[in-house]
């Protein structure tokens, strides 16, 4: 894994329903704010856990399940080593946690989000796109849906 000094991406809409991104350097690596906290710690947080426990599909015979995903997979193993996951939980992009590491996750800072939520910035991702936010995550993948068919046209695919 490189430096916990890395750009990431932000996306916001403007008026005209574009995506627009603008890279910015944290003040402090992620791991400064998970170890000593620090009332920034959200707007700097891209660690995200959705509540798929909520759904039959979050239950494994009587563990409750959700998904924690962030912007990096660095950002991602050191929010897991910072919660005690195991590293065999991780999925690729993705780690499979239980509720109580859930709220571990929480309390170091991750940002709750819903399963839909969840899945559309993990398409994005894994499409090659910004993952996005939940706030910008549904415009971006309406983008993506938007230049894949463009390109299919265009291609005659």
């Amino acid at each position: 894994m490189g430096s916990a000094h890395h750009l990431r991406d932000r996306c916001s809409i403007d008026s005209g329903g574009d995506v627009q991104y603008s890279h910015e350097k944290p003040e402090m690596p992620f791991f400064v704010l998970v170890l000593y906290g620090n009332s920034r710690c959200e707007e700097q947080m891209t660690v995200f856990v959705d509540d798929m426990f909520k759904y039959p599909m979050g239950r494994f015979r009587r563990m409750k399940m959700s998904h924690m995903i962030a912007d990096t997979d660095e950002e991602l193993h050191l929010m897991a080593d910072a919660i005690g996951a195991n590293c065999k939980w991780f999925q690729g992009d993705h780690y499979d946690i239980s509720i109580g590491k859930r709220i571990l996750a929480i309390e170091n800072g991750a940002i709750e989000i819903t399963l839909r939520q969840c899945g559309i910035m993990v398409a994005n991702k894994r499409r090659g796109w910004p993952m996005g936010t939940p706030d910008t995550c549904v415009a971006i993948s309406r983008k993506r849906v938007e230049a894949d068919r463009y390109l299919e046209y265009v291609l005659g695919g």
